[in-house]
């Protein structure tokens, strides 16, 4: 299992008594070779800030919170054996015959133009902006289309399914300027199992005519 650690090529005061000891003149550490071995185990150093957990349990409850990561060995000896763990509903064992399979966190995407699927990869000929821009010639046009709820939900179910598929459980997405196509986005999210977090776009200005909020009065 991946986590963020502190710096592994630095031994913290505070881990220091139980892992052998610090030099007080130049802070240098002295490692007892046993436990470093030991801990080798357990663990596999990536690089700075990144390591994987090797021959771990994780363990969530039904409130979908991890109470438990650590060594499967240290689990099975004081809290569950191996045999009521492996006969739980819930019990997943990641295995191959390789040996190659492991679990990381899900990625977040902080921004994300869901409308934009429809067309990624492609419309690169054109400037961002100006009459015969991108945003002219292909974004706005095709935000609009999302008028048409059930184009919105083909693109939508596109884009949150590609981005699962990928590992993204977390999104940031813009939708469009209407609403209800925004909630066509709402219910695809939900549907699909994502966390998402999904705005209307707010425009008034700068964009054409049929494609434009009108100002709220003040």
């Amino acid at each position: 299992f991946l986590i963020q650690t502190k710096n592994p090529f630095f031994v913290y005061p505070e881990t220091a008594s139980k892992i052998g000891s610090v030099d007080a003149r130049d802070g240098s550490s002295h490692i007892h070779h046993d436990q470093q071995q030991h801990e080798n185990q357990d663990s596999l150093w990536l690089g700075p800030g990144l390591v994987i957990r090797i021959n771990h349990i994780l363990v969530v409850n039904v409130a979908r919170i991890i109470t438990h990561l650590e060594p499967a060995h240290k689990f099975f000896a004081t809290e569950l054996s191996e045999a009521q763990c492996r006969a739980h509903d819930g019990y997943v064992r990641l295995d191959d015959d390789k040996n190659t399979s492991f679990l990381c966190p899900g990625l977040i995407d902080l921004h994300i133009h869901a409308a934009q699927y429809a067309f990624a990869g492609t419309a690169t000929d054109r400037p961002l902006m100006g009459p015969t821009g991108w945003l002219e010639t292909y974004t706005f046009p095709t935000e609009a289309r999302m008028r048409d709820l059930q184009f919105a939900r083909q693109v939508y179910e596109r884009v949150v399914s590609r981005t699962l598929s990928f590992g993204t459980t977390t999104a940031v997405y813009f939708a469009t300027l209407d609403v209800e196509p925004t909630k066509v986005l709402v219910d695809v999210a939900l549907e699909c199992g994502q966390r998402a977090l999904i705005g209307k776009v707010c425009m008034d200005r700068h964009s054409p005519e049929t494609y434009c909020q009108k100002p709220m009065p003040r």
